[in-house]
């Protein structure tokens, strides 16, 4: 009777356990990460270069209760078993790594780590494979970020955002155009005291 009742917890053990382990289509998802980083230069238009041995950890996990928000691992767990996948990939010297066989149906995490060349690492991302999303490139935008030099009228280091470039407002357009608005603004009032 004892070895039925244990035979009886183990079934029952493997039936909740499956249960909780979501089922996904074979795979034959792709993620590409392309990783470049800013270098100095005297030009207007940032200048970046590929980043060899940047890393990156791809886990697969899966919702508790509600909505996946990658930056809350409240929010899921990591799978286990036969359904977990977890690896840890380092880009090239073209700056790119490529991860394929992933499942379709599955979300995944995906974390940059510190290490050369990425001292304030990406935020996380949840990448979801699904039927008609099968391919994804993922290019973070750490490392972009570039001083340029201090721009005479504000005193302050301009900062060269992503892959665009400065944005100098002159003095003289902007106060012609506050002057525009100004002048739009009392001739629509005037205009309308006329007509009442």
């Amino acid at each position: 009777m004892r070895k039925w009742l244990v035979l009886m917890a183990a079934l029952i053990a493997l039936a909740v356990s499956a249960a909780t382990q979501p089922v996904h289509a074979a795979g034959n998802g792709t993620l590409t990460i392309e990783k470049r980083v800013s270098v100095k230069s005297a030009a207007s238009t940032q200048q970046t270069r590929p980043l060899a041995g940047a890393r990156y950890e791809l886990t697969r996990i899966h919702a508790i209760a509600g909505p996946i928000t990658a930056t809350d691992a409240h929010t899921y767990r990591t799978l286990t078993g036969p359904a977990a996948y977890h690896v840890v990939v380092n880009t090239d010297a073209n700056g790119e790594a490529t991860i394929t066989g992933l499942a379709i149906g599955a979300d995944y995490l995906l974390r940059e780590l510190p290490g050369a060349g990425v001292k304030t690492p990406a935020a996380p991302v949840l990448i979801r494979f699904s039927p008609t999303r099968t391919r994804y490139t993922y290019t973070p935008k750490s490392g972009l970020l570039e001083s340029a030099p201090v721009l005479p009228d504000t005193k302050q280091p301009a900062k060269i955002v992503q892959t665009g470039g400065q944005l100098r407002w002159p003095l003289g357009l902007v106060a012609a155009v506050m002057l525009g608005g100004l002048v739009v603004a009392f001739g629509l009032t005037m205009r309308t005291r006329q007509e009442g």
